[in-house]
């Protein structure tokens, strides 16, 4: 069985490393990615022991990429086709208007968030789409909000899956010496794109609350993500606050992951996230996470078991919740010693894979 996997992402992050995940540890069917040149799954093909075919990068919706695509299309014919993004899907519907997609259609939702105009609706209804393969329940009941009752059938949540295995590399360069912090810094980490869905600036309200009022000046938070058109307003907010010391603006970097062992906590204050692949790579680090109650983060974080959760863009509850856990160090190890079971049973990478595969086989025994 051939699974011909679609993403135009021009981004690394969670869902990209996903399915580099999936590429890498199915030895049951014969992959085959097909990316933009330039981006960062094209750099990083080399990762991978399938075959990537890397479409050349032009404006959204170019002609000449259809042209392109289509002629993969017809040299590989694939059984299944799986879409990653929404950009693809969109593609593929348009697509589907002049040419014969043979293959059914795989598509994973991984953000919250869908559009109830008429257009979107028809393209999540699209008859070409043959399963829905949501990233949690949250994202799951968003979108079959504009799906038919017939789609609806179609949908399943197949969770993240992380290998607990994957220890981040005691290589790098200390962040205590690297940014000369005390020997008995207590670090917050987060690990996030500088994106409207992240809310970073309720984190920068988080730090002037820990280190201005409150009086924490040993809590330090580094912010590990790639700059955007927010980041000049988080900049602005850090100065006005004057605690550029205690809120330390790492930038990008490649595999982020690997720095979570050197936090002594880690944070996300998402508005908007379907699971968050980030909160569940610290928790398979043994780490404990305060995080708001966006979207599927209660699904990847068991309350007062693993962490702490607090509503959106409630500064006041995030502080207050790592401050208790800075005070109670006995609950912060127990919250460590529940983090990497946890994972183990809800989120293993052998469980997504088996899921994943077992949705292309059932829905390759139905339509050929």
């Amino acid at each position: 069985m051939k699974i011909l996997h679609f993403s135009d992402s021009k981004v690394w992050g969670g869902s990209e490393e996903q399915l580099f995940y999936l590429l890498k540890n199915d030895c049951s069917c014969e992959h085959i990615l097909v990316c933009l040149d330039e981006t960062p799954s094209s750099i990083r093909k080399k990762d991978l022991s399938c075959r990537v075919i890397c479409l050349k990068k032009r404006k959204k919706y170019h002609f000449q990429i259809l042209r392109d695509y289509i002629d993969v299309l017809k040299n590989e014919e694939p059984d299944i086709i799986h879409i990653h993004t929404r950009v693809g899907l969109t593609l593929h519907y348009v697509l589907s208007k002049f040419f014969h997609l043979k293959a059914p259609i795989v598509f994973s939702k991984k953000n919250l968030g869908v559009n109830s105009a008429y257009i979107k609706r028809k393209k999540y209804n699209s008859d070409i789409i043959k399963r829905y393969i949501c990233i949690s329940n949250a994202v799951k009941d968003d979108l079959v909000s504009i799906l038919t009752e017939d789609n609806r059938k179609n949908v399943t949540v197949i969770y993240d899956g992380i290998p607990t295995d994957k220890i981040g590399n005691s290589n790098l360069p200390s962040l205590k010496k690297h940014y000369s912090l005390p020997s008995d810094a207590f670090i917050v980490g987060n690990i996030a794109n500088h994106t409207r869905a992240k809310d970073l600036l309720t984190l920068v309200e988080v730090v002037n609350i820990l280190v201005n009022i409150n009086g924490y000046k040993n809590i330090f938070v580094i912010q590990v993500g790639e700059d955007n058109k927010l980041t000049e307003q988080m900049k602005n907010k850090i100065e006005e606050y004057d605690i550029s010391s205690n809120l330390i603006l790492h930038g990008f970097q490649k595999n982020a992951i690997q720095l979570v062992p050197q936090f002594d906590l880690y944070t996300l204050t998402s508005e908007r996230e379907g699971l968050s692949v980030s909160i569940l790579e610290a928790l398979a680090q043994g780490k404990a996470v305060v995080a708001t109650n966006a979207g599927g983060i209660p699904e990847a974080v068991k309350d007062n078991y693993v962490g702490l959760l607090s509503p959106v863009k409630d500064a006041q509850s995030l502080a207050n919740n790592i401050t208790r856990l800075y005070e109670d160090r006995d609950l912060l190890r127990t919250f460590e010693s529940n983090a990497i079971p946890y994972v183990e049973e809800n989120f293993s990478l052998s469980k997504y894979v088996k899921d994943t595969c077992r949705v292309y086989h059932e829905l390759y025994g139905e339509f050929y």
